[in-house]
């Protein structure tokens, strides 16, 4: 994807969630770099700054540095925002390694530069930290929400509030992301062939 469509996206996402244009968004563009990720890779900028980062194509997971095997954290597809550093610390318990789950197109926006040039503009910048914030904190909150619920009620809750991601998805990767067998995932979803469940 040519760095125009790549800009156009983020410009599209911010019109969507009613974030300024200008010049909070403008100089989002004009500090983005693009960066390609390969399947499997740890996504890693050189320099490690704090980055935020925009998906233009592919999805992302992140898991605990302490519990790589056990649990993916976070499951994220095309047109959001996702960032590597702590904005809360109430709310970031655990430093969490971000990973391409496929072919990864993104955005990298240094968050550094970033805010140092949006200093004369604080009402816009705090509206970006509170969405990054609030879109974090729903990310917590639905995955503390499918922790509670037996398998075939996650399914009707992915439905219901996080369908992107089962559209978005490989069952291999869906059922990870929510803590049952493929098997069990698939089971459900026969089911649910037979049945106008998603009506």
């Amino acid at each position: 994807m040519v760095l125009y469509k790549r800009r156009l996206q983020l410009r599209m996402y911010m019109l969507h969630h009613k974030l300024p244009l200008d010049p909070l968004c403008r100089s989002m563009l004009e500090y983005a770099l693009p960066f390609n990720f390969k399947n499997g890779e740890t996504i890693r900028i050189p320099g490690n700054k704090e980055m935020i980062y925009f998906i233009n194509k592919g999805q992302v997971i992140a898991y605990s540095k302490s519990n790589h095997f056990q649990s993916w954290l976070r499951l994220i597809g095309p047109d959001s925002l996702f960032y590597d550093f702590q904005i809360d610390p109430e709310h970031r318990l655990q430093a969490l390694e971000w990973q391409a789950l496929s072919q990864l197109e993104i955005l990298a926006i240094p968050f550094q530069a970033l805010q140092s040039n949006m200093l004369n503009f604080p009402k816009q910048w705090g509206k970006l930290i509170n969405h990054l914030h609030q879109i974090e904190l729903d990310r917590i909150e639905h995955l503390a929400n499918l922790h509670a619920l037996k398998n075939t009620d996650k399914v009707d809750y992915m439905e219901n509030h996080l369908p992107h991601i089962l559209l978005q998805t490989k069952y291999d990767f869906a059922a990870k992301f929510l803590g049952m067998s493929r098997e069990s995932l698939t089971r459900i979803i026969s089911k649910k062939n037979h049945l106008p469940s998603i009506f």
